[in-house]
């Protein structure tokens, strides 16, 4: 008996050693590939979904910002109408010559603003077409009010650009502000000549026929063109509850006809040399 319980004891040492040791590694429990691959799946499942997210979140924005930019939800829109007239003289005879022009001011909301890369929140739109003169020996004169620069050597004024610098309201100081925005467009009103620094372009048209006969026009010679004794009389511009001109297609019927070119003159034409190396284009004359 003795010797029986001489053997057990280091038995039972070993055993509780080897207990003891394992305890002392704590070695993990393996875990389970179907368990990993579905926990994998569902973190794709999350980030999907969180994709999914942000892109509507920011194609919603960009789709809310392209249809207020299309509709002009929350847009200020002021339209101010001007009446610019002229006229000459010739054979001791006045003729004159007008056209209304519609100048909108815009104000864009500043939710829009920020999608809008390098516009401001806000300007001017013009709608309109040159002011026409019909002469009794078939020549047109026109004034063209959109401001295009068709004399290289000569900076040209819009029908808006002139509504600012002669129009724009009075600062308490008594100067102008030579702006008109949203803030003060309801309130323009009255009228002014032209100075001849300011004044458009102007063409004069041999042939209201042909668009190739096209000269630039000079105020301060008009006899060069309109004969002996001819003179400019002058520009106006006011504020007016008239309607915009629309119809000077009949006047200069080859502006309607597809069949005529955009480019209305070529390097071969008196045009080219007058204005300093430039060519008409249709869309001069709206």
């Amino acid at each position: 008996m003795g010797l029986f319980k001489q053997c057990l004891v280091p038995f039972n040492n070993e055993v509780a050693n080897e207990s003891a040791l394992k305890l002392g590694r704590q070695e993990p429990p393996e875990v389970d590939m179907a368990t990993l691959v579905g926990l994998v799946l569902d973190l794709v499942r999350l980030v999907a979904l969180a994709v999914v997210i942000v892109v509507g979140i920011v194609g919603g924005g960009l789709a809310l910002v392209m249809a207020g930019d299309k509709y002009h939800w929350g847009w200020t829109e002021i339209p101010v109408h001007y009446r610019v007239s002229f006229g000459v003289e010739v054979g001791g005879v006045a003729y004159s010559g007008a056209s209304v022009v519609q100048v909108t001011y815009q104000r864009v909301p500043r939710w829009q603003a920020w999608a809008w890369i390098d516009a401001p929140p806000g300007g001017s739109l013009y709608r309109g077409q040159a002011a026409t003169l019909w002469l009794p020996d078939g020549k047109v004169l026109c004034l063209m009010t959109s401001g295009e620069t068709l004399d290289g050597r000569k900076t040209r004024n819009s029908a808006r650009g002139i509504a600012n610098r002669l129009l724009a309201p009075l600062l308490p100081s008594g100067d102008r502000r030579d702006i008109i925005d949203t803030s003060n467009a309801a309130r323009i009103s009255g009228s002014a000549d032209i100075p001849l620094d300011l004044l458009p372009a102007m063409v004069l048209i041999e042939n209201a026929e042909d668009p190739r006969s096209a000269h630039v026009f000079d105020p301060e010679r008009p006899e060069q063109w309109l004969g002996p004794g001819a003179r400019f009389l002058g520009a106006r511009i006011e504020v007016t509850s008239e309607p915009r001109t629309t119809g000077n297609m009949p006047v200069l019927p080859w502006l309607a006809d597809r069949a005529v070119p955009q480019q209305l003159t070529g390097h071969n034409d008196p045009f080219y040399q007058e204005s300093g190396g430039n060519v008409l284009f249709k869309a001069y004359f709206y």
